[in-house]
């Protein structure tokens, strides 16, 4: 062989097939790790996947946003019923001190006709009105968009959680990084990924998980059938109590309000609740400063102090404590899983 031949037709695809054959090879193992290229990068396919669920929480969570909107407008007219009921309260208090006035039986007719309206009118604002079932409905959709968003949140955690584990264990094995070698030349250099959006959008769903605040809550079961939970209150005192998602309200016997140092006065607004019996009585509604459940805690909680002689009467933990979180539970396992969405930071 001449000194030349080497680049004869034939020596050149030799000399061409002696650089494809590493070629080929690297190509094969990059492409047996689940390895693409794009670009000058070589990517899993779970990032783009990833990248597609993550840009679609954005609408999961204006969902969720659009319904406790919609529910916040609801609550704003139940609130606007337990004003009213107020008013009618304090309007009947003085009506029944003119009764003792009356000058005539006219007089004592009217007065009495104009308590019975304020008495019907209360009853019906107090037993829900026209917007219970509105209220009912917002709520479950509320709680099915909290439910849909935070199972998209964890699941899209998932999908990068994973993604970035196979990234790892890839770029520590030393043959991904001698077949990106042999495939990288002078004029074009072949990595491994992830990509910088893949990077960027990780941090930030980092940031959209720790609005995600989650806890099982240990519950036990009472006589009845009835279940209880740990409740903290004003920070200080903590007591079992009757886990309710039945009841509108949290209500609260009047010694244990007492012996809690819960101020209950004259002036706290009068309302009737129906008890599981089908009795009617009277409480006083206030607002409990703070109340917490777990890691769940809420200020300015509407609660009702039950009157002493109510003694069979147990504390409740209700809605007006439990609709500010998406809860579930599960009596089996001796749990209350709650969940809350913080705004995220920005």
């Amino acid at each position: 062989m001449t000194r030349g031949s080497l680049f004869t037709p034939l020596g050149l695809l030799l000399l061409l097939a002696s650089f494809a054959a590493p070629a080929a090879a690297s190509e094969e193992l990059l492409a047996e790790k689940g390895l693409s290229r794009l670009n000058n990068q070589y990517l899993l396919a779970g990032e783009a996947e990833f990248n597609k669920l993550y840009r679609e929480l954005a609408d999961s969570k204006r969902t969720l946003d659009n319904a406790n909107k919609a529910l916040l407008l609801v609550e704003r007219k139940v609130d606007a019923s337990k004003r009213m009921i107020v008013t009618y309260t304090q309007q009947r208090i003085v009506l029944r001190q003119q009764l003792a006035n009356a000058r005539s039986v006219d007089q004592h007719n009217q007065i009495v006709n104009a308590m019975n309206e304020l008495a019907d009118r209360i009853t019906l604002l107090t037993e829900g009105g026209e917007f219970a079932e509105e209220l009912k409905a917002a709520r479950g959709t509320a709680n099915q968009a909290r439910e849909d968003y935070v199972q998209r949140v964890l699941a899209v955690q998932a999908l990068y959680d994973g993604v970035q584990s196979q990234y790892e264990d890839l770029a520590a094995d030393p043959r991904v990084t001698e077949a990106l070698a042999a495939l990288s030349t002078a004029e074009k250099t072949y990595s491994l990924g992830p990509t910088r959006s893949f990077t960027l959008n990780g941090a930030a769903l980092k940031r959209i998980g720790d609005t995600v605040l989650s806890e099982a809550i240990p519950i036990t079961r009472g006589e009845s059938d009835l279940l209880y939970v740990s409740t903290v209150f004003n920070d200080k005192y903590a007591h079992e109590i009757v886990l309710d998602t039945g009841s509108s309200l949290m209500l609260l016997p009047a010694k244990m309000a007492t012996d809690m140092g819960i101020e209950v006065s004259a002036t706290d607004p009068d309302i009737r609740l129906q008890m599981a019996d089908g009795r009617i009585i009277e409480a006083k509604q206030i607002l409990l400063k703070k109340v917490r459940v777990g890691k769940f805690e809420m200020a300015d909680v509407e609660c009702a102090v039950i009157p002493a002689e109510y003694t069979a009467v147990q504390a409740l933990l209700g809605q007006s404590f439990l609709r500010h979180f998406s809860y579930k539970v599960e009596p089996d396992q001796g749990r209350l899983v709650m969940v809350k969405i913080e705004d995220a930071k920005r």
